[in-house]
């Protein structure tokens, strides 16, 4: 769990993985109440410190209260910062880029404009994955339970072999960072693995009727692992229509969504 860290020296961290909304302090002369101690082995200029860097990760739902200073040579990651509306957000204005870019190729010529719809195609599918992987980390980096919850229920139990070493070894800040990278190379291009998702982590399942998203995703699966080649032989063909029709079914599934979370984490 979550440690509350009194550091006998000062912190400096040296990596984006490190969660700052979980608090810090510094200048504490005197261990505040419900602090663990630690007395830091690492030196900078001749003073102690703790070093958090990319190869010794502290765990994220860690607080620290340093007694000299506490020093950071990045900002951290985006997948900290944001919150709900941020993802919304974020979403919204790459959607916006698509219509953009599609309002710019429908005067190309009609082979051109029928291979550059199918890109389009897929580049909204990919806004839709890394949207739904944007929810996930905005709510599990802020909440050490659902944190848990997630890993529990959706990691295979290769996955979990594979990282579980490292909190065998107390090394959790480690475990931590192997779990984020794994969700961030997870693809949610599926509507049964994102209602999966949604609900290890207590967000309403979204809903898919009459399995509209569903076959999006089926279509931009064919696009991309078998350069559109269908059963039958034949080739798909994505049209401005197509396109069009899978922004609207886009919007329609994020508002849903919108509607159905919290606005802030």
């Amino acid at each position: 769990m979550g440690k509350r860290i009194y550091v006998n020296g000062g912190v400096l961290v040296n990596t984006r993985f490190y969660n700052y909304r979980t608090g810090y302090g510094i200048l504490y002369d005197e261990q505040p109440e419900g602090t663990v101690f630690l007395d830091p082995k690492d030196e900078v200029e001749g003073s102690k410190c703790l070093i958090i860097d990319d190869d010794h990760p502290q765990s994220i739902f860690n607080s620290y209260y340093a007694k000299t200073f506490f020093t950071s040579l990045y900002n951290g990651a985006a997948i900290y910062t944001n919150n709900y509306i941020d993802c919304f957000n974020e979403t919204a204005e790459e959607l916006g880029e698509v219509e953009r870019i599609l309002a710019a190729i429908t005067a190309i010529d009609k082979d051109t404009c029928n291979s550059l719809m199918k890109f389009l195609y897929i580049n909204i599918v990919t806004i839709i994955d890394s949207f739904i992987c944007s929810i996930i980390l905005a709510t599990i980096v802020n909440d050490e339970n659902r944190f848990i919850d997630y890993y529990k229920k959706m990691f295979s139990n290769n996955d979990k072999i594979k990282i579980e070493d490292y909190l065998l070894k107390e090394n959790r800040g480690m475990w931590e960072k192997m779990v984020i990278e794994k969700i961030l190379r997870t693809p949610f291009e599926n509507v049964e693995k994102i209602k999966d998702s949604f609900g290890a982590i207590g967000l309403a399942k979204p809903n898919d009727p009459q399995g509209v998203m569903a076959k999006h995703f089926y279509n931009r699966n064919v696009l991309v692992h078998r350069n559109g080649k269908k059963m039958d032989g034949s080739r798909m063909i994505i049209t401005e229509e197509n396109v069009r029709q899978l922004l609207a079914d886009t919007t329609s599934f994020i508002d849903n969504i919108q509607k159905s979370i919290p606005q802030e984490v």
